[in-house]
């Protein structure tokens, strides 16, 4: 039978001694545990350090937080961030699909022409002066087209962010006032066809990042500069353009879109597999 050695502590700061060749462990013990016998209570070897990723929650930085979630074929798309409240107005043939999702009862379905859905969310509101913030979300690429878009804002040539995925890279731009700022790429065809995978694009400080499924991709990107410039076209999913003012589109599907006014992670991380609530 296990034995325990108590010292002249009280019940809930004994100290155990386990088996031998384990060590033993030292600290609180659950006063609900005082009920067991003395030789059956909790005897615990000492663990190495695991890292238990956090889960995360809908919350006051979280200022876009689109589930997704509806009934099939519908254009309603409902934003239930803490951080803010922004209206979205579906365009082209975007809706909801119930068939094809990574949470909840849905995603949004774009076909790949004209398709996106657009709110009066400004990025400078979150990113002026240099401020943190995040762009996270699931994707499901049907196919690629020239430039699979997954979001983007433009006042003119001058002025702009898009995030697209040509490849299966995934990418970021962001130009303010006609200063080249931050044109980097994610991993390596690291989004493979018809399959869910995480994406979040990430400042931090001076510092932009992309991650697959929770790992940095690419260099990290070092930019001063930031997004001080509201843009006069409002923010959009699942399209975004460029400097000639073409439009790029997605074949594919979204789920769990949100932005952030903080850096999420700032390291690899494992995504949730639960919404955020």
């Amino acid at each position: 039978m296990l034995s325990s050695r108590t010292t002249n502590m009280p019940i809930n700061s004994q100290i155990f001694t386990a088996p031998d060749g384990l060590p033993s462990i030292e600290g609180n013990l659950d006063n609900s545990l005082n009920g067991l016998p003395q030789d059956i209570r909790r005897i615990i070897p000492t663990p190495e350090a695991v890292f238990v990723e956090p889960l995360q929650y809908n919350d006051a930085n979280t200022i876009i937080l689109l589930h997704m979630d509806g009934t099939d074929a519908s254009t309603t798309f409902t934003d239930v961030a803490l951080g803010a409240s922004h209206t979205w107005s579906a365009n082209g043939n975007a809706q909801i699909d119930t068939a094809n999702k990574q949470f909840g009862t849905g995603s949004t379905l774009f076909d790949g022409s004209g398709d996106y859905v657009q709110s009066n969310f400004n990025m400078s509101s979150i990113a002026s002066g240099g401020g943190d913030w995040t762009i996270d979300f699931w994707v499901y690429i049907e196919e690629y087209n020239s430039y699979p878009s997954l979001f983007g804002e433009k006042t003119n040539n001058q002025n702009t962010i898009e995030g697209w995925c040509p490849a299966g890279t995934p990418a970021m731009y962001i130009q303010q006032g006609g200063t080249y700022q931050a044109n980097f790429f994610g991993a390596e065809n690291s989004v493979t066809l018809q399959t869910w995978h995480h994406l979040a694009f990430e400042h931090q400080g001076d510092v932009y990042r992309i991650y697959t499924d929770g790992v940095r991709g690419g260099a990290e990107k070092v930019s001063t500069i930031s997004i001080t410039t509201a843009m006069n076209e409002q923010f959009a999913i699942g399209r975004f353009k460029n400097n000639n003012s073409s439009q790029f589109f997605l074949n594919g599907a979204l789920d769990e879109f949100r932005v952030s006014n903080v850096a999420r992670w700032g390291r690899n991380f494992t995504p949730q597999t639960i919404p955020y609530g």
